[in-house]
């Protein structure tokens, strides 16, 4: 059921197609002779680490599964995305789109690309990282909790959650406004900015 052959100098996973009872493959790449390509992935797979490998494309994802650990690679895209995903982290690529998000989605780290924008964002996603990339806007952020968006080319934002845990924003020169919203519970970083004020008076923990 689970097959853990990272940080190992193998460079094919040939032969891991037929291994049906397969539920967790993890051959994250450092030194050595890294992956440049995965073959058909078993059809019962409910998560995948394949992270530090050259790759340039990915299989099919089963319908089965839930996590997906892809960063520090070579896409330029990802595959379409199973219903049942619930965590992706796709940082660190060469991506400048993403594909429609599922609903059962929580969390989405899709730092350090060259995503120009972000595909609607689901209910379900509590956290989203999407910092060093070229967005100028975001779209509405109905559940998510905890937003890194630092380094970007914002200029407004249409709404944000009433109550949020953490907001990072800094370096985002052309943002001049926030929207409204109530509460902070750890923290909010703004700086490098051309915020001057705050909409309204915003309850916090920590100090903002």
């Amino acid at each position: 059921k689970s097959l853990h052959c990272g940080f190992a100098d193998i460079s094919t996973l040939e032969g891991v197609q037929y291994l049906d009872s397969l539920e967790y493959l993890n051959c994250t790449g450092v030194g050595g002779l890294n992956i440049n390509s995965i073959p058909a992935l078993p059809p019962r797979l409910i998560e995948l680490v394949c992270s530090g490998n050259p790759l340039k494309t990915l299989p099919p994802l089963p319908k089965t599964l839930a996590h997906l650990s892809c960063l520090h690679s070579s896409l330029d895209s990802l595959p379409d995305l199973p219903a049942s995903l619930i965590n992706l982290d796709c940082s660190d690529n060469l991506l400048i789109s993403l594909p429609v998000l599922p609903d059962s989605l929580k969390t989405l780290f899709c730092d350090d690309n060259f995503l120009n924008q972000l595909p609607s964002i689901p209910l379900s996603v509590q956290q989203l990282w999407c910092s060093n990339n070229k967005l100028t806007s975001l779209p509405p952020l109905i559940g998510v909790y905890d937003l890194a968006c630092r380094s970007n080319s914002l200029i407004s934002l249409s709404s944000l959650p009433q109550t949020m845990g953490y907001l990072d924003l800094y370096d985002n020169p052309n943002l001049l406004c926030l929207p409204p919203f109530k509460f902070i519970a750890y923290s909010m970083s703004i700086g490098n900015t051309g915020i001057k004020c705050l909409p309204n008076k915003i309850g916090h923990i920590s100090s903002i």
